[in-house]
């Protein structure tokens, strides 16, 4: 199986600068962990200075807020002794597995797409095939392995896997006879289709999976700080530039996590496989 990994040089350097991670803080600090996905737009445009300041001022606590694109980050002790937690449905669900508790999101529900050529008309006739995802720690990756592995298609049921930047790519991926498969958002596949006829089909759907980013505290995180950043949730304040407004949810949308949950398995530990590499757009990885 070949694998493929493009890169671009500005995010490389980016990415460089957002793995500097939790500086050493005063012990009164409140730390809160916010992982981007790189394979979202704008995950380049968050600003976190005017968010930190107004839950600070909500909490009376210092709030200080570390940003990474490294989601891998996401798993580990490092990231599990803040506060808080926010990150995309993966993220989330994780650190609802480690002691967390969900209070808030800032986005819909979502389902993602199996897109295939138009001549595949079934899960086997994928065995073989050249499959695109995006970035290795990416939330649309995270679930389509876990996914294609519950039909019973792991990677290794693939010649050819390449790990691109969005899921767009791997739309044109298929129109321009690159790839044969990719996993997306339902409704960017379906837009794409429409404006690009006679290329791709969706095979499959996934069940609903939060979108947006989660925001989950600590469970030992006292009563009366998470009330304070709920008053922030429920604010004209309450929100991070780039990522959105977070609305305040009940304790059972936790349960939408389970099915995220669920792909933990195929994606355990959350690091790039043995024997691949990072490297230049339009090289090769030979597995």
């Amino acid at each position: 199986m070949r694998i493929t990994i493009r890169t671009f040089a500005g995010s490389v350097v980016v990415l460089a600068g957002m793995m500097v991670m939790l500086s050493t803080a005063r012990a009164e600090d409140f730390d809160i962990w916010l992982g981007l996905d790189t394979a979202d737009r704008g995950s380049e445009l968050v600003l976190t200075t005017s968010a930190a300041s107004a839950m600070s001022r909500f909490i009376g606590t210092k709030v200080a807020i570390t940003q990474s694109s490294n989601l891998a980050e996401a798993f580990t002790a490092r990231a599990l002794d803040n506060e808080a937690i926010i990150g995309p449905a993966h993220v989330t669900a994780a650190a609802l597995q480690n002691g967390y508790r969900l209070i808030a999101t800032t986005g819909q529900d979502t389902t993602y797409a199996l897109v295939v050529r138009k001549d595949i008309s079934s899960t086997e006739q994928l065995r073989g095939t050249r499959l695109y995802l995006t970035q290795p720690h990416s939330v649309r990756t995270y679930i389509g392995k876990g996914w294609l592995s519950q039909m019973d298609l792991p990677l290794k049921a693939f010649a050819d896997v390449t790990y691109g930047r969005t899921g767009g790519a791997g739309l044109i991926a298929i129109s321009s006879n690159l790839a044969d498969a990719t996993v997306v958002e339902e409704n960017e596949a379906k837009q794409w289709i429409a404006n690009n006829p006679g290329y791709a089909v969706v095979l499959k759907t996934t069940r609903s999976i939060p979108g947006g980013l989660g925001f989950a505290v600590r469970r030992d995180v006292n009563a009366e700080q998470r009330a304070r950043l709920l008053q922030w949730v429920n604010s004209p304040d309450g929100l991070i530039v780039g990522v959105g407004k977070f609305v305040a949810v009940a304790a059972s949308e936790q349960d939408k996590y389970n099915y995220v949950i669920s792909f933990a398995a195929t994606n355990a530990p959350l690091a790039p496989a043995t024997g691949v590499q990072r490297v230049s757009a339009g090289a090769t990885v030979r597995q």
